[in-house]
């Protein structure tokens, strides 16, 4: 530095460079607008190409002497200190809040919006920050990171994996960002589960007893009901352990030796601690790969909500195993549920647990009686299976593992092969129709009406889906409703001439259980009602567009649909005499004493559940909300043709070229890997 200048001199300067630098900078950004190469510039009047170049060249001479300028003071350029990406991600925050600022609702300090234009300016908004918070993810290095770790998770032997992989090069090196989200849903579904296998049966059937049979280890605490809003789900894997989510979107891991503490009263009354979904996962090999087996109440449970649980899970399964108890009589309870799984279409297989117990001559005779009963109850015949878990009847267990649980692992691949199968198809399609406009050049033929009328669609749709997630926010609202009615009705119990605490409380939960219920059917179906409209805008922009009809599946949301569970309640009122008088006193008294005693844990046991159930619904509408734009922005994208971010040369031509002869030659074999055989045929 030159002698006689002071740190304070230094900084100054510094900062008058970088102010200078800036200035350059922004003067390229002129240059760059004028040009027109960025409609929303507000600068205008080009200069001619000739001074275009003559202009860039003084702006490069300026920042070469900037540079010598420092060096003649002595000083060094200043060191980058802030990083890109935490610069462009502050950006995109900011831009967030701008786009924000554009909704109709903020707009109407400045006058009455009305309501078709606050429509509008919705789906424009909702648009806007898709896109911006998708690059905010990509920046942040999550999203690469693992669309990158699924894709090599994906077994060698896994008959889509080369496709995915070779998909996620060509979307990578063309820039077709918009394809991005549809490659991702795609590898995560070649991840995911999907076949549920229910235990099924009544209290002290032996479920914990199987259950820990299959894990190979004394996990699941038997004689304990669970008492949380969930079922508790088991899978294979690499690790015991046991993976928790939280209503507030925490999520967690413990050892398996803890699950006591989320699925018995003891540890989580009435799920106050809000967990959303419990996940054991267990190496072993009697468990199959990509199925989840989950353990339901037992039937008959001195807990009014536990068969109320069991029967509203019922319907989410795939496959059904009912234990009947050797040494029980058949119930009808029992007959009831198996008559309800046979009607739903639901696979079941019927096992005698405790068979140990019966002499051999006895054991089958019994098995001829349930077989018996279960077909004269279902109007067909099933198959009925002596079991135990005894080390003395082992070979009833490996048989049955052989015979009919290691092949559903089969038809969890085959079902999973088959949906991929199809959505890869689609994804080939759309790479192909957007890389032959990047050969050609050409802009979209489509007629103008229609790409309006399409647009306009999908813009509103996207309207709807943030409307709806507004909407979620408020399910805490119908705490007070449903508590005030469930007290109600327990009051008016003990004054229709109960005297007895037992009676009022177990209806007390029972209503709630009902009250919960319904509120969480309603939200489902409303999801299940928007997920159609999602597909149905898809499927007619796929129509107008002459692509392929994106393969939609189901939400599948009624799988894990929270459920309330209440703790034990217990009441004996002793009225005093001066509310013996009347019927009217003694009404006033005991509605007193109700709410005194249970509207406490009524509204803890409610609000856990609401909070539960607001978190469930806001991810069944975030995946529906990554379906609708994975499938949506390639469908747009064949109407406005497809932007790529690969210079237009003799290279890129021939990578195209080469990336689109193996996009079509590889389309025909995919067509039909539905058609490869079933392993469990």
């Amino acid at each position: 530095m030159l002698p006689g200048l002071t740190e304070n001199h230094e900084r100054s300067l510094l900062a008058s460079v970088q102010y200078a630098a800036k200035l350059i900078r922004d003067c390229d950004d002129v240059l760059t607008g004028a040009a027109g190469s960025d409609p929303l510039s507000r600068y205008a009047t080009a200069l001619s190409t000739p001074q275009e170049k003559i202009a860039r060249d003084y702006l490069r001479r300026l920042r070469e002497q900037l540079l010598r300028a420092l060096k003649v003071v002595g000083l060094a350029p200043p060191a980058p200190f802030i990083g890109a990406v935490h610069a462009l991600n502050t950006a995109l925050m900011f831009l967030d809040d701008t786009f924000e600022e554009m909704r109709g609702r903020h707009l109407s300090g400045y006058g009455q919006v009305p309501a078709e234009a606050e429509r509008v300016l919705d789906g424009v908004v909702s648009e806007l920050q898709e896109l911006t918070r998708d690059f905010g993810t990509f920046l942040t290095g999550v999203s690469d990171d693992v669309l990158r770790q699924h894709l090599e998770r994906l077994a060698p032997t896994n008959p889509v994996a080369n496709d995915l992989r070779e998909l996620s090069r060509i979307i990578g090196d063309h820039g077709l960002i918009d394809l991005r989200p549809a490659l991702a849903l795609l590898v995560d579904r070649a991840l995911e589960e999907t076949f549920d296998v229910a235990v099924i049966g009544r209290v002290s059937s032996g479920k914990s007893s199987l259950l820990n049979a299959l894990l190979g280890a004394p996990i699941l605490p038997t004689g304990v009901l669970p008492v949380t809003a969930f079922p508790t789900r088991l899978r294979r894997g690499p690790e015991a352990r046991l993976h928790i989510a939280y209503a507030n979107g925490r999520t967690d891991t413990a050892p398996v030796d803890r699950i006591a503490d989320f699925v018995a009263e003891s540890g989580n009354p009435g799920n106050e601690k809000r967990l959303t979904r419990l996940l054991l996962v267990y190496p072993s090999a009697r468990l199959p790969m990509d199925v989840t087996f989950v353990d339901t109440p037992g039937l008959g449970s001195v807990t009014p909500g536990g068969a109320l649980q069991t029967y509203a899970y019922l319907p989410r399964c795939d496959h059904a195993t009912f234990l009947f108890e050797a040494t029980a009589p058949v119930g009808e309870e029992d007959l009831a549920v198996l008559a309800f799984l046979h009607e739903a279409g639901i696979t079941t297989s019927v096992l005698l647990s405790k068979s140990d117990l019966l002499a051999a001559g006895d054991l089958e005779r019994v098995r001829q009686y349930v077989a018996e009963q279960v077909r004269k109850r279902l109007g067909a015949a099933a198959p009925v299976r002596a079991m135990s878990t005894m080390p003395t009847h082992e070979s009833l267990l490996g048989e049955w593992i052989r015979d009919e649980v290691t092949p559903l692992g089969g038809q969890a691949q085959h079902r999973a092969r088959e949906a991929l199968g199809r959505k890869i198809a689609v994804l080939r399609q759309q790479a192909i129709g957007a890389l032959e406009h990047h050969a050609t050049g050409s802009r979209s033929s489509h007629d103008p009406d229609v790409m309006t009328s399409i647009a306009a669609r999908v813009r509103d749709m996207s309207a709807t889906l943030e409307r709806t997630s507004r909407d979620l926010l408020s399910l805490q609202d119908r705490k007070a409703t449903i508590v005030e009615a469930a007290l109600t009705a327990a009051a008016q119990t003990f004054t229709a001439g109960e005297p007895l605490g037992p009676t009022a409380a177990a209806a007390l939960r029972a209503d709630l259980v009902r009250s919960s219920q319904d509120v969480g059917a309603t939200v489902a179906r409303e999801l299940e009602e928007l997920a159609r409209e999602v597909e149905a805008v898809l499927t007619d922009a796929a129509n107008a567009a002459g692509a392929p009809v994106p393969i939609f599946e189901p939400l599948g949301l009624h799988r894990e649909t929270p459920l309330l569970d209440v703790p034990p309640l217990s009441l004996e009122p002793k009225a005093p005499v001066w509310a013996r008088v009347n019927r009217r006193l003694f009404r006033r008294w005991i509605a007193e004493r109700v709410r005194d005693e249970w509207q406490a844990p009524v509204e803890r046991a409610v609000d856990a559940y609401l909070d539960v159930l607001r978190r469930w619904a806001t991810d069944g509408l975030a995946r529906l909300r990554r379906e609708f734009e994975g499938q949506s922005r390639p469908l747009l994208m064949q109407f406005i043709g497809a932007s790529t971010t690969s210079a237009t040369n003799a290279s890129t031509t021939t990578a195209v070229q080469r990336d689109l002869e193996w996009l079509r030659r590889n389309r025909v074999e995919m067509t039909h890997v539905q058609d490869l055989p079933d392993p469990c045929a």
